[in-house]
C-alpha cells in the first residue's frame, strides 16, 4: 500500500492497534512510500541503519535492522523508496512513531 509518511502518526497507530494481535495468520501491516529523502543515515548498534525519512517538509524517524550495508547506496541526499511497518519507539520516557524498515532502495 502506497502511503504518505505524514499520515503515519499516533492516530494511525491507535487504529492499527485495533487490528492486533499480530502473528501467524495476521501479519504486521506493511506500508510503502516512494521518493523519500534519506536524511542523516548512520549505523547504530550491530549494523542497524538509522535515519530520518522526509517528504514535502514532513520528517519521521526510521530504522532498518541489520541493514547497515545499504548506507553506501542511499547516501545523504538520495531519494529512496521504502517498505515499512510503523511502530512506537519509547526512549527516555518519550514516545514517538518510528518506521521499522522492511525494504529500502534508491528511487528510480
Amino acid at each position: 500500500m502506497d502511503c504518505f509518511i505524514k499520515d503515519v502518526n499516533m492516530k494511525l497507530m491507535a487504529d492499527l492497534s485495533r487490528l492486533a494481535p499480530y502473528g501467524c495468520g495476521n501479519p504486521d501491516p506493511i506500508f510503502g512510500s516512494r521518493g523519500l529523502l534519506a536524511i542523516k543515515p548512520r549505523i547504530v548498534g550491530k549494523n542497524h541503519l538509522k535515519l530520518k525519512l522526509g517528504h514535502n517538509g514532513f520528517v519521521i524517524d526510521a530504522i532498518g535492522y541489520d541493514m547497515g550495508g545499504l548506507i553506501e547506496d542511499i547516501g545523504n541526499s538520495e531519494c529512496v523508496d521504502a517498505a515499512f511497518t510503523p511502530t512506537i519507539n519509547e526512549y527516555n520516557g518519550n514516545r514517538c512513531v518510528q518506521l521499522n524498515i522492511k525494504a529500502l532502495r534508491v528511487s528510480e
